[in-house]
């Protein structure tokens, strides 16, 4: 029987922190120009704090980056993949095909969710 993973959207560090005591194993979060439909957008300091509490659990982050991308945010979203791939974000939701070809053509580590 395979092991079920429980993911769970954050709406700020301190849901974090006890989101990973209650055992989840996967936590939800994004920022406001990549991520859509989250209850709480977080800053890039949010995040990478966020990161470090999550894997210091031994557990994964996934990050949004769901957005229909336009030509301007397809144009600044390498500094944001880079950045994500610096916090070692474990998987990130897509909504857009540009993002997968980028995420592909330079090998970005994490996984990706559609």
């Amino acid at each position: 029987m395979e092991k079920i993973i429980i993911t769970a959207t954050a709406e700020g560090i301190e849901q974090v922190k006890e989101l990973l005591e209650a055992g989840v194993d996967r936590i939800y979060v994004g920022e406001k120009h990549y991520g859509l439909r989250l209850p709480h957008t977080f800053t890039y300091d949010e995040l990478r704090q966020i990161a470090d509490l999550v894997h210091e659990a031994g557990r994964e982050i996934v990050v949004a980056v769901n957005a229909l991308m336009h030509q301007d945010m397809m144009d600044n979203i390498k500094p944001f993949l880079d950045f994500l791939a610096e916090i070692k974000t474990d998987y990130i939701t897509v909504g857009d095909a540009g993002v997968f070809y980028v995420v592909n053509r330079d090998k970005y580590p994490f996984k990706t969710i559609y």
